[in-house]
Order: structure tokens, then C-alpha cells, then sequence
């Protein structure tokens, strides 16, 4: 019985130190789903014109019709927000070809990229190295 009590934590020893597990602190980071918009409501709007408490021309215009030009206005937003992301992704991209551009010029002068010859702990006129 004791052989077993000490077998069991040296075992556990053992495979402790050989089996090596990747722990995180943290969980990875998971992107929240966008919710789709479907293009068709689950239930038909029209089945509204059935309605027993109005007639057919007022349900259609205080139920059917206000239904159907809100569901197209989500769609007309969500356009307008791809084609908002879709600017904004090439003006980012514009904006890094004139920085890299700048750099290049400013790599092949003595001037630095903003244009002036300072850099941060820049000893060289003590030191009169390399320049």
C-alpha cells in the first residue's frame, strides 16, 4: 500500500516535468460575428393586410409599407458603409505610399523624415563620428 501511495506522485512527477502544455493567461481574442441582414423577413409583412381591425389599404400603409422601406433603408445603410470602409481602406493606403515615399527621399539626404537633421541622443556634433 505504500509502495503505491508514492508510486502514483512520482509518476505524476515525472510526467509533469516531461510533458510540456502551452497555457495562455488569457483566452485568444474572438472577433464578434457582424449580424446578417437577410434580404427576406422570416415572416411575410403581408400577411399584415389580413388583419382584422382595419381594412386592407390601412394596414398595407401604417404596417406593410413602413416594414418594407425600413428593411430597405438597412439595406441601402449597409451599402453605404461598404463603400464608406472601401474609402477609408484606400486613403490608408494612400497615406502609407507618401510616408513610405517620404522616407524613401528622406533615406538618400541628410534630412530625417520630418524634414530637420536632429535625431534623439544624436552626439555627433561632440563626437564628430560618421558624418
Amino acid at each position: 500500500m505504500l509502495r503505491r501511495t508514492l508510486l502514483v506522485p512520482a509518476v505524476m512527477l515525472i510526467l509533469s516535468t516531461v510533458v510540456e502544455i502551452d497555457v495562455n493567461a488569457q483566452s485568444p481574442v474572438r472577433r464578434p460575428r457582424r449580424p446578417s441582414v437577410r434580404s427576406n423577413p422570416p415572416v411575410s409583412p403581408y400577411l399584415n393586410l389580413l388583419r382584422r381591425d382595419a381594412s386592407i389599404g390601412e394596414n398595407y400603409f401604417n404596417l406593410v409599407r413602413p416594414q418594407q422601406e425600413f428593411r430597405q433603408g438597412i439595406v441601402n445603410n449597409n451599402q453605404e458603409i461598404g463603400q464608406l470602409r472601401q474609402q477609408t481602406n484606400n486613403l490608408q493606403l494612400e497615406q502609407q505610399d507618401t510616408v513610405n515615399y517620404i522616407r524613401r527621399q528622406a533615406a538618400g539626404s541628410r534630412l530625417g523624415v520630418t524634414g530637420h537633421t536632429s535625431s534623439f541622443m544624436n552626439h555627433s556634433q561632440y563626437y564628430g563620428g560618421g558624418r
